[in-house]
């Protein structure tokens, strides 16, 4: 386990609202897939987890015998949540299962939590573009780097997002939450998608795509704290978005995917710090940007 992770804090549960729900796919290599299938099936019998997750094949890793994606049901704020990630960690590096470079480990969220309101998704369309760089070095999770399948499965979101100021004064048609699902849902394979916000999807979430695969329990919760208060935010009337506005057309012309993305300590801290209320969610967000790396330890 790298050094940094023993020094994260977090709750037995995050403080999210009851009205929010997400989902997790813990992808892995390295451990036989009709063996994990066996040990879910136990697993469910002996009510360690509950009967929603569910094994599937990853096109997008190599062995097809040997790797897969253990997908969750609907997961709310509760111990019980938390209990259940740790297990299905334990249980895949208990049977040889390995997060690689190939790996990732998406989080969709449940899109009521913005309640279908335009603005809100502005929001996070513009402190998403502000803020990429820090945010996916953030999600390397234990890594300094992007894993290899990051680029085709995960691609810089800003370059396409700042064309919401197109959206903003109608250039792309009416304002309205419909028309930004239609206009931004058009690419999936993106840091952060919004392919399932349309009415036609089977289910609606706001999927987080850039974060690396992980195999242990306090990366997914401090990722699951970040990403889900990051959304959270965007509901805040109170927080400075005249502040985010100015950056977000500061940079919106420079915003491409050659952007290094661990640039700049203070302007992680500043997103820490607009996203969280709390210290201690600060200082989790800020130990794992950081990492083990003494270089971002001094500027």
């Amino acid at each position: 386990m790298s050094s940094f992770i023993n020094k994260i804090a977090l709750d037995s549960c995050l403080n999210l609202p009851e009205e929010l729900t997400y989902g997790i796919e813990v992808e892995f290599e390295y451990a036989k897939y009709s063996a994990v299938r066996n040990v879910l099936k136990m697993l469910k019998f002996k009510n360690r987890i509950s009967d929603g997750w569910k094994l599937k094949p990853e096109p997008s890793l190599e062995v097809s015998d040997y790797s897969g994606e253990i997908t969750s049901p609907i997961l709310h704020d509760t111990e019980k949540t938390y209990e259940e990630i740790e297990t299905i960690c334990q249980v895949l590096k208990y049977m040889d299962g390995r997060n690689t470079r190939r790996c990732a480990g998406h989080i969709h969220i449940g899109s009521n939590i913005l309640e279908d309101n335009v603005d809100y998704y502005v929001r996070l369309a513009k402190i998403w573009t502000v803020f990429e760089p820090e945010i996916i070095r953030f999600s390397l999770g234990e890594y300094e780097t992007v894993r290899d399948t990051m680029p085709k499965y995960a691609s810089a979101a800003a370059p396409f997002l700042r064309h919401i100021d197109k959206f903003e004064v109608g250039l792309l048609g009416e304002y309205s939450f419909e028309n930004f699902a239609k206009c931004f849902s058009i690419e999936k394979k993106m840091a952060i998608s919004f392919f399932y916000l349309p009415e036609d999807k089977p289910f609606h979430t706001i999927e987080i795509r850039c974060p690396n695969g992980t195999l242990n329990p306090v990366i997914w919760k401090n990722n699951i704290n970040f990403f889900t208060k990051l959304i959270l935010s965007c509901r805040d009337n109170k927080k400075d978005w005249k502040k985010i506005n100015r950056m977000y057309h500061q940079i919106k012309n420079d915003c491409g995917s050659d952007r290094e993305i661990d640039d700049d300590i203070e302007k992680a801290k500043l997103l820490a710090e607009f996203v969280f209320d709390d210290e201690q969610d600060i200082k989790n967000f800020m130990i794992q940007y950081r990492k083990d790396s003494p270089k971002y330890l001094v500027r």
